[in-house]
């Protein structure tokens, strides 16, 4: 099976599809379930300039290098300092906002923060 019969969506057609094929019904949904409950270990996150949109009630991996807390004053949110390989952000609003932090990294290559 290739990359690109697994959708991003939640409906997975062309996987149901191509499973079709090769289980039962019932198995293609069980499969299907666990997919997507694992599938931001097989599709990355796309990196946006407004990827918080797209984020609500999921959990996913995020592609981070680096990843710091910084220190909070009071009961205030947690926020982080992250850094992310420039290969890995192939949005243009967003690598032109990080253009100015970028860096090498002997392990990741460039990198921005």
């Amino acid at each position: 099976m290739y990359d690109h019969f697994i959708e991003r969506g939640d409906t997975y057609r062309r996987l149901r599809g191509q499973l079709s094929g090769i289980v039962r019904e019932e198995e293609a949904d069980a499969i299907i379930q666990d997919f997507h409950r694992e599938k931001w270990e097989f599709c990355p996150l796309n990196l946006t300039m407004d990827m918080d949109e797209n984020l609500h009630g999921t959990k996913v991996i995020l592609p981070f290098c680096l990843k710091i807390e910084l220190p909070r004053k009071g009961d205030t949110a947690s926020i982080y300092w992250v850094a992310v390989q420039k290969d890995l952000i192939s949005d243009n609003a967003l690598a032109l906002a990080l253009q100015d932090s970028l860096y090498m990294d002997k392990e990741f290559g460039e990198v921005s923060l």
